[in-house]
């Protein structure tokens, strides 16, 4: 039986145990994701693995394995006649543009720092950083969610067929 899950119930207790839950909420997507797929022939490495090869890449392996699990989902989905919109394709690049969002409003607090020590420039600063890390962060989640939906999708039928 695969469990609902939520983005809200992600984020709350991932701050509140410090990131303890997300690695469990991660092992248990993987499980579920292995599970509902398992006509693919494929089965995805366990959460510690991501977590590694994620460190060494500097997130690119982390990148590639959500679109992948996008991916995944998407086709699975037709087993289970129901309808999955989002693919690895739109979860990698609301990813990416998370991530360059985070960027730019880091870089824009170092430039704006380093043309002086201003005021005006200051309260910019933060301004736009604060601003360009919350579209970054909606972003990221947002990519979290459409797995998270369309994992919770597929997982109704397959509950019922198995229950």
């Amino acid at each position: 039986m695969i469990k609902k899950r939520s983005l809200s119930k992600l984020i709350l207790l991932s701050i509140i145990t410090l990131g303890i839950y997300g690695i469990v909420f991660w092992h248990g997507f993987i499980r579920d994701i292995n599970n509902v797929c398992v006509c693919d022939g494929r089965k995805s490495p366990s959460i510690i693995i991501v977590i590694l090869l994620s460190l060494f890449t500097g997130g690119l392996y982390y990148l590639f394995w959500v679109s992948r699990q996008a991916d995944r989902l998407k086709t699975v989905a037709v087993e289970y006649k129901v309808a999955v919109k989002e693919g690895g394709g739109l979860v990698f690049l609301s990813n990416m543009f998370g991530i360059i969002s985070i960027a730019l409003g880091l870089s824009l607090n170092w430039l704006f720092n380093f043309l002086g020590t201003r005021q005006d420039y200051k309260i910019l600063s933060i301004v736009c950083g604060v601003l360009f890390y919350i579209v970054g962060a909606y972003l990221i989640f947002n990519a979290i969610n459409m797995l998270i939906k369309n994992i919770n999708t597929i997982a109704m039928v397959y509950n019922e067929r198995c229950a």
